[in-house]
């Protein structure tokens, strides 16, 4: 093995502080009386008491499980403090009210709930040693009539949907760890969608243990009713920046639902969800080689672009187009890279807009007038009436004759043209108030306010070329620099010069952005000339490749400088409505961005049930990241939980995705009934384990209604002495007929001392069924290793792209923030793996 990445996973877990907080705690041990003390510190109701006592008798009678591929010291259960909570003296009525050490501590942790309270994209619950110590948003979504709350609250103001939904999916009689987390979980979160209801905020839930000893039983309820949909977001744009619509640029703050924006393919898309939220920290400010199109992202808001580490042809680049290796460059796609790791030199995408809608209604000669009108003209009134005047030098001949011909076939009228030999002008004059208001609606009015329309916009590049030579014809000028023709034009109306940019490029051209900013001048005759911001369009002919290089569909471009600024106040984001999820941020590509859910806590055996009922759909996320003891095993988490979902009603969906990096020892099985005729269930997963972590981890698919789908794609990844197991089961019952199921599970060996294991069981019981199962292994190997090095790929580099090349299926499943959090995690939690 190489010696490149044998230092990888050296990093302490740097979640292991401890907050200094008053907290109350039951003694050591399980016993009735500690259920009872329990159930009368959440002051609940008789019928969940009653149902507590159940599961504790029916876990004394039960065997702690023994895996065959999982091992670790017996637990002492008696030596467990099963209650810990943060002591309060009142009722909390707002988040103001939560002690300030518990804020510091979800800050320390990346969660910053004191801001969160004002997000409007992302609702949050957040658990402190298992209980509930602060929910935002609650009435906000109440007004949907949506219920996120802690689940104590829950059996306060809803016991009725308690009773009815909790064991429903996972009874405390399903195994060992389920009727333990049954008998003496002491909080957890709800949340109910009712019908016909699309939650308008993401859900997440944050978890921390704080008190040694202590174990963490929360228990989550979901229940999706007829036609609901739930799942997670988070923004990371400060509110002046600029997003473009294909039309104009946006302040993203002002963007509206439902309004048209385009996604990194040059395709329309509409905006589904709007998110703010409070933010204070860092901007990553970027400047490509345009610093008109400067822009500022949050450190971790994915952009699309390729390192330069990657293409480049040596070791020893100097940052110059000539250090890009062309034939790696061909053969390199780019990816959604956080911003916050973007180096200087790393290319930028600049999407083609590949709208095209032509209107018969503006003839060819129209727009060539349009492009005069928009460089040099002006719509204005004389005598009391409506007229258009355009602006040309007097020497200007043909092109004072073309513009004179253009309104001649346009409005069937001859204009005046007036020379003024003192100032060198001519002045094309005509009266026609239907011109003028033509003119001005497909072309703006005032310097500051000139633009193209958006039919102008949307036209097919041929014909809008027709507009774009005479706006140059007008406004342009010719220099030369040696060999170099540059061409040039200059506005002070920003929103027509990013429009000329993107008309440029569907050219073929891509013209760069100076930014020459508003000052005063004094003249000598003590005069003050207010100078407006003025922007400054250039490009060379015939050297495309020096500073920008052009692909199918988009351009690269270099990132000049990086710098970060201080920002407080508040950042936007929003979701489209369609595939990739992406949106242009000043022409550049960037994609939705949401935070991730990163459990950091220590001992767990947790429920989770969902309830999916008809045409309802449930996306259920999860990155976790819990302490995995240390070099040689020592410490870390036992991670046992119950996922289950049931798809009770007709058309109803369940997705679970998951990256596992984390825990000493992970047991889980995210799992869906299929109840429901045509209902689907998901399960995308990645499990890694490290050193000495193991795992045993998969899904069940439990096909019960007719023409029900199942898939599963599991990828287990182990190094060092990690021991990976996948364990899935796919049962068909016999009246479940037309079932169709894909399962594939991959694991992928780095190291000569790690192992994995694959027990996929299949029970089919109607022969109407069509069941696939595909499995493989692999290693990474020194050849591949020396392949990439000889390429100019670090060993750490060529690690992290085969890891996230095998990850992909799943990766592509989860919200795209999640996918950046989880390929960088994987990248830190394979530290040292490979040597």
């Amino acid at each position: 093995m190489s010696e490149e990445a044998k230092s990888f996973i050296q990093e302490d877990y740097k979640y292991g502080f401890i907050t200094d907080i008053e907290s109350e705690m039951a003694p050591r041990g399980l016993d009735e009386d500690i259920v009872r003390y329990i159930s009368e510190k959440k002051n609940e109701p008789v019928f969940l008491l009653e149902w507590r006592l159940k599961a504790y008798r029916h876990w004394l009678k039960m065997s702690e499980p023994q895996w065959p591929n999982v091992h670790y010291p017996a637990i002492d259960y008696q030596n467990i403090i099963y209650y810990s909570a943060p002591k309060k003296k009142k009722l909390l009525s707002s988040l103001e009210e939560v002690d300030k050490e518990l804020l510091v501590t979800f800050e320390k942790l990346g969660i910053p709930l004191e801001e969160q309270k004002r997000l409007s994209g992302v609702a949050v619950d957040a658990v402190f040693d298992s209980v509930s110590v602060a929910t935002t948003f609650k009435a906000q979504l109440e007004k949907f009539g949506i219920i996120f709350c802690s689940f104590s609250e829950a059996v306060q103001h809803h016991p009725d949907l308690i009773k009815k939904y909790l064991g429903s999916v996972v009874p405390y009689s399903d195994n060992f760890f389920a009727a333990l987390n049954s008998a003496v979980f002491s909080d957890g979160s709800f949340c109910y969608i009712p019908k016909g209801v699309r939650c308008p905020m993401e859900l997440s839930t944050y978890f921390r243990i704080n008190t040694a000893d202590t174990g963490q039983f929360e228990r989550t309820l979901i229940i999706a009713e007829d036609g609901a949909y739930v799942s997670y977001l988070e923004g990371c744009l400060p509110g002046w920046e600029e997003i473009t619509t294909g039309y104009e640029l946006k302040n993203i703050r002002d963007l509206v639902l439902g309004e048209t924006v385009l996604n990194h393919e040059g395709v329309e898309t509409k905006a589904a969800k709007l998110m703010k939220r409070r933010y204070r920290g860092d901007l990553v400010e970027i400047t490509p080689r345009s610093p008109g199109n400067k822009f500022s992202l949050t450190p971790k808001h994915p952009v699309l672009a390729i390192r330069r580490e990657s293409v480049r042809s040596s070791l020893r680049g100097q940052g110059r187009w000539a250090d890009i290796h062309s034939e790696r460059l061909s053969q390199t796609e780019p990816e959604f890279i956080p911003v916050g790791e973007l180096q200087p030199g790393d290319l930028l995408v600049f999407p083609i807009n590949k709208v095209k809608r032509d209107d018969s209604s503006l003839s060819d000669d129209f727009l060539r007038l349009l492009g005069y009108y928009v460089a040099e003209g002006c719509a204005t009134r004389f005598n009391g009436c409506d007229a258009v005047e355009i602006c040309l030098g007097d020497h200007e001949e043909n092109l004072i004759k073309d513009v004179v011909s253009l309104i001649k076939k346009v409005l069937g009228k001859t204009p005046s043209v007036t020379y003024d030999r003192v100032r060198h002008g001519a002045y094309i004059v005509v009266y026609s108030k239907e011109l003028s208001a033509q003119l001005v609606k497909h072309g703006g009015k005032y310097a500051i306010g000139k633009r193209f329309s958006k039919t102008v916009m949307d036209l097919p590049p041929a014909r809008q070329k027709l507009a774009l030579d005479t706006y140059y014809l007008g406004d342009g000028s010719v220099s030369r620099e040696g060999k170099l023709i540059r061409i040039r034009a200059a506005t002070i109306s920003k929103q027509l010069a990013f429009q000329i940019q993107e008309i440029l490029a569907r050219q073929g051209i891509f013209a760069y952005i100076n930014v020459r900013e508003a000052f005063d001048e004094k003249m000598k005759d003590g005069k003050i000339i207010r100078h407006k911001t003025r922007y400054v369009l250039f490009y060379a002919e015939n050297t495309i490749g020096r500073r920008a290089l052009r692909r199918e569909g988009y351009f690269l471009l270099p990132v000049c400088k990086i710098r970060r600024v201080p920002y407080d106040d508040y950042v936007y984001n929003f979701e489209t409505a369609t595939e990739p999820h992406s949106y242009l941020v000043k022409g550049f590509a960037v994609h939705n961005c949401t935070a991730p859910i990163r459990d950091k806590n220590q001992l767990h055996a947790a429920v989770v049930e969902l309830v999916c009922l008809e045409n309802a759909q449930i996306k259920y996320s999860t990155v976790q990241n819990w302490y995995a003891g240390d070099k040689d095993g020592k410490g870390g988490i036992y991670n046992f939980v119950t996922k289950r979902g049931k798809c009770a009603g007709k058309k109803s969906k369940i997705s679970w995705t998951q990256v596992e990096t984390g825990s000493s020892i992970t047991w889980k099985y995210p799992s869906v009934i299929l109840m429901g005729d045509n209902s689907i269930g998901e399960f995308y997963s990645v499990a890694l384990t490290n050193n000495h972590q193991q795992a045993d981890t998969g899904t069940k698919m439990i096909h019960v209604g007719k023409n029900t789908k199942s898939t599963i794609i599991s990828k287990g990844i182990s190094a060092k002495q990690g021991s990976n197991t996948y364990r899935g089961l796919v049962k068909v019952l016999p009246h479940a007929e037309n079932v169709r199921n894909y399962t594939q599970c991959d694991s992928l060996l780095l190291g000569d001392q790690c192992s994995a294991n694959t027990f996929p069981y299949i029970e089919v019981q109607n022969n109407t069924a069509k069941v696939e199962h595909e499995a493989s292994t692999s290693k990474i190997s020194e050849e591949q290793l020396f392949y990439c090095k000889q390429r100019g790929i670090s060993g750490e580099n060529a690690v992290n792209m085969i890891i996230n090349g095998f990850c992909k299926e799943v990766f592509r499943n989860l919200p795209m923030e999640f996918a950046v959090e989880a390929s960088k995690l994987l990248g830190v939690s394979l530290e040292g793996s490979v040597g």
